[in-house]
């Protein structure tokens, strides 16, 4: 009922002020409170930088890292939200497709949830300052940032130079942080891609000096057999001669596309029954979603438990805190129950391939 009253009045200063200061901070507050209009109310009280913007009458800035550690600064307002900054991103690194990439809440410890669109930037900024004045204790303060990176492992077109090179900084990442199993060959075999791309033609030089377990599965890397690894590495990425940068991130992606694993996310579940189309499961799994189906995984060892492609599951339902896929087919089926409170984005993640597979299929027809 106020907002007329205070519109006019905006309105007539904006227009009729004598103090330039007064004039340029009325218009500044008759456009916020247009915009007030367009979507849903705050979901957190404004932190005290966003307080002290406003009142400079000054956007924000805030940084977006990428998975090749380089971070993009930008600057928004109350009304930014979480597709608006996302857009932005995937224009200033020029990606043409940026459907498969998201924005991520992410900390020191890799714990990371993808954040939802629609929600506003300076909400979940808000949060964080909430969440950590809420500490009791001073000795554990998280690190929270915004990542950009993929989200949805779908097949990326060769001449989208810029996610291809983002899909494989993020593969490598996720390669030597070991969320993916592997053997040693494929550990020497994708580290020497990643020399050749980084370093050109191997010419005799120890280009990893002391580093090289940075570029490798921890479980690969013994201090004490440095040369023995070393030496496996510089035997394959001496046979990579004559690959450009491109090429090798391109035939890095294609080797780590062939593993079961690739792509997944990871969700803690319990199976409500321990017997499962006739095998035995532990207590607790982890489900791995990604773009060929759904992975059950047994999180002490990562051994795979049991498969289920996207053609073996006939339909599937979330709940606050349980998930069930119904498996066979339409004649035959049988329902897996696992209780977990991730239901919501495994939907969306399985909706979201499913829906690409079918998109596949119809081309081909």
């Amino acid at each position: 009922a106020l907002r007329p009253v205070v519109e006019t009045h905006l309105k007539n200063a904006a227009d009729n002020a004598t103090d330039d200061h007064v004039k340029t901070y009325a218009k500044y507050s008759l456009l916020r409170l247009l915009r007030c209009g367009d979507q849903e109310r705050r979901l957190e009280v404004p932190c005290i930088d966003e307080i002290n913007a406003v009142i400079e009458y000054k956007p924000y800035s805030i940084n977006i890292t990428l998975v090749n550690s380089t971070a993009i600064n930008m600057d928004v307002d109350a009304w930014t939200t979480i597709a608006d900054v996302g857009k932005a991103v995937s224009h200033r690194v020029q990606i043409d497709n940026p459907i498969p990439f998201a924005l991520f809440e992410s900390n020191e410890d890799d714990l990371e949830r993808v954040l939802d669109e629609e929600d506003r930037v300076m909400d979940i900024i808000a949060y964080w300052d909430r969440d950590i004045a809420s500490r009791k204790t001073r000795n554990y303060m998280p690190d929270f940032r915004f990542v950009y990176k993929l989200r949805l492992y779908y097949d990326i077109n060769e001449n989208d130079t810029s996610a291809v090179e983002l899909a494989y900084y993020q593969a490598v990442f996720d390669v030597n942080d070991s969320r993916y199993p592997c053997t040693e060959e494929d550990a020497v075999n994708l580290a020497a891609f990643e020399a050749q791309e980084k370093f050109g033609d191997y010419d005799g030089t120890d280009v990893f000096g002391d580093d090289v377990g940075a570029y490798l599965p921890a479980k690969f890397y013994d201090p004490d057999n440095v040369d023995e690894i070393k030496a496996k590495i510089y035997d394959t990425y001496q046979q990579l001669s004559g690959y450009d940068s491109f090429a090798c991130k391109t035939n890095y992606l294609d080797y780590v596309k062939a593993w079961k694993f690739y792509g997944s996310a990871y969700f803690y579940a319990e199976p409500i029954t321990n017997k499962i189309l006739g095998k035995e499961f532990p207590k607790e799994v982890v489900l791995g979603v990604n773009a060929k189906g759904v992975l059950i995984i047994d999180p002490q060892n990562l051994d795979l438990l049991h498969e289920l492609p996207y053609s073996e599951i006939v339909t599937w339902g979330y709940s606050a805190r349980n998930f069930v896929f119904v498996v066979g087919n339409l004649v035959r089926s049988r329902k897996m129950f696992f209780e977990t409170e991730e239901g919501l984005e495994m939907n969306s993640l399985i909706y979201a391939y499913i829906n690409k597979l079918m998109e596949v299929e119809k081309l081909k027809a």
